[in-house]
């Protein structure tokens, strides 16, 4: 779902499948499940507070645990992962609203 020019006061912002452009976020609690898609364009966050929940807290978990229990092969996989992202190698997917929990997405590997 598309948000555009709107303005935020001291709301939960729950960002999955959403489309925020052009957005001024004052005082939020900006919260990320990891369930699907997000696009951010141009927005402005004030005094905001960002959060991974469920299944994108998992996976900053399982990240963790990569780059600190897999030694140097661990710590080489995260930071090309990064790298991927600073580069924006990571190609992102169209939000699909009707998106249904149950399937399955390959997303991009983390070595390219």
């Amino acid at each position: 779902m598309l948000l555009q020019d709107q303005t935020f006061d001291s709301q939960d912002i729950h960002l999955d499948f959403m489309e925020y452009q052009r957005c001024t976020f004052n005082n939020c609690k900006v919260l990320y499940s990891g369930y699907g898609p997000v696009r951010l364009g141009e927005n402005t966050f004030n005094s905001c507070q960002f959060y991974f929940v469920d299944g994108a807290r998992h996976t900053m978990e399982f990240l963790s645990d990569l780059y600190h229990g897999l030694g140097d092969t661990g710590r080489d996989l995260i930071e090309d992962a990064f790298d991927n992202i600073r580069s924006g190698r990571m190609t992102p997917e169209p939000i699909n609203e009707g998106h249904s929990s149950g399937s399955h997405d390959e997303g991009s590997p983390l070595l390219q």
